[in-house]
């Protein structure tokens, strides 16, 4: 995505899980200039958890709420370290592949 390349040139990255690559500030999603991708993505969370809870997977009744959301760029050769989400009841990962072309992407959720 061409909004995590601009954002990682122009924000200092974290040294946490990840190997090589970058990593972003945990707090990124609150630059405004993500909104659009967070509306789309909070919706999707939603979606899941309601799933969940249909499904009786969910442990934890309380509301959730969006404590932390980092981004990593793994460039050939880079990779995540193990790692833990300790006091989080439901962690997730969006994992994206992308093979650049000569075409120009399009860069709408």
């Amino acid at each position: 995505m061409d909004w995590m390349d601009s954002y990682a040139l122009k924000h200092k990255g974290n040294n946490r899980s990840n190997v090589n690559g970058y990593q972003s500030p945990d707090d990124f999603y609150q630059e405004a200039s993500f909104d659009k991708y967070l509306s789309y993505m909070e919706d999707r969370i939603d979606t899941m958890v309601e799933s969940y809870k249909q499904h009786d997977l969910v442990i934890y009744n309380n509301p959730y709420r969006l404590s932390n959301m980092w981004f990593n760029i793994n460039y050939n050769g880079c990779y995540n370290g193990q790692h833990s989400h300790p006091g989080c009841p439901l962690a997730g990962v969006l994992w994206v592949c992308l093979l650049y072309t000569s075409d120009a992407a399009d860069d709408t959720p």
